[in-house]
Order: structure tokens, then C-alpha cells, then sequence
């Protein structure tokens, strides 16, 4: 084999390894628009990443788009019936249903829906998926959930 061809036989193994490099790479970084998110379903078990240590959670309310029951009553500027009401609490609960499946896929666990001061789900999630929970759609916010002490 001449070193011509020697040469160039070495050079597509090379391209390829470079190439397959790349393809696995690519699973674990993100392009397009420049975001580092990483959104992909949690592995379930609670044990510490070979890499990144122990994980951490969050507790975090994602507030969501929909006006609360509260809200509703504030624009109409009455108190509403007990029949508005049931129905304005099941169509917040049916359009949240459907996050609480896309957040327990990202890892995150329910701690509970609200419907009344806030149209929210209180959401306890890897510190990492946080910024996930802000691309889901309807949501207008998400915030920690602190904790008050009294004196």
C-alpha cells in the first residue's frame, strides 16, 4: 500500500470517529438557540450523578396563565356562584392535568394545585430541571416557595 493511499484510508477512519463523536455529544448538549436546558425525562432513581455529586431539589410554584378564581371575581366585581365557581375550579384543574404529566416526566413531584388565590402547581423538582418548568406552555411564572417563620 503506498503512503498516498495509506493516507487517505486513515483519514475517513478518522472522520468518522470524529463524526460518531459528534452524534454523542450531541445528545448531551443543546443547539439551535444557544439554550444549555436540558429537558429530557429524569432517570428516576435518587442516586448521586457519577459526575455531578448528589442531586438537589426545589420546591417551585409554576404559576400558570389561566386567571385564578379570585381574579375572575375581581373582573366581574362580585362574588361568584357556587356553580361558577365548580366550574371555573374544573376547567383550572382539567388544563393543569396536563402539565402535572409533562412535569412528572421532566422528575418533578406534585405537592399540590391551586385554583383560588393563584391558578398554580406547587412542583418539588431536580434544581437543574428548574428552567425547564419555564418553557412548559401556559405558564406566565415560576417561583421558589419560601418558607416564613414567626417571631
Amino acid at each position: 500500500m503506498s503512503k498516498t493511499r495509506n493516507h487517505h484510508y486513515y483519514y475517513h477512519h478518522y472522520r468518522y470517529v470524529f463524526l460518531l463523536c459528534i452524534f454523542l455529544i450531541g445528545g448531551y448538549i443543546q443547539v439551535g438557540n444557544g439554550s444549555s436546558l436540558d429537558c429530557r425525562p429524569m432517570d428516576r432513581t435518587n442516586e448521586a450523578h457519577p459526575f455531578r455529586g448528589p442531586s438537589t431539589t426545589s420546591l417551585m410554584m409554576v404559576i400558570l396563565e389561566s386567571p385564578s378564581v379570585s381574579e375572575i371575581r375581581g373582573t366581574l366585581g362580585r362574588k361568584t356562584t357556587p356553580e361558577e365557581t365548580d366550574t371555573i375550579i374544573n376547567k383550572l384543574q382539567l388544563e393543569q392535568e396536563s402539565l402535572k404529566v409533562l412535569i412528572e416526566e421532566m422528575g418533578g413531584e406534585i405537592i399540590g394545585q391551586y385554583q383560588f388565590a393563584v391558578d398554580g402547581i406547587k412542583v418539588r423538582i431536580n434544581t437543574e430541571k428548574v428552567d425547564c418548568l419555564k418553557t412548559l406552555p401556559n405558564v406566565r411564572e415560576v417561583l421558589p416557595v419560601g418558607t416564613y417563620n414567626i417571631q
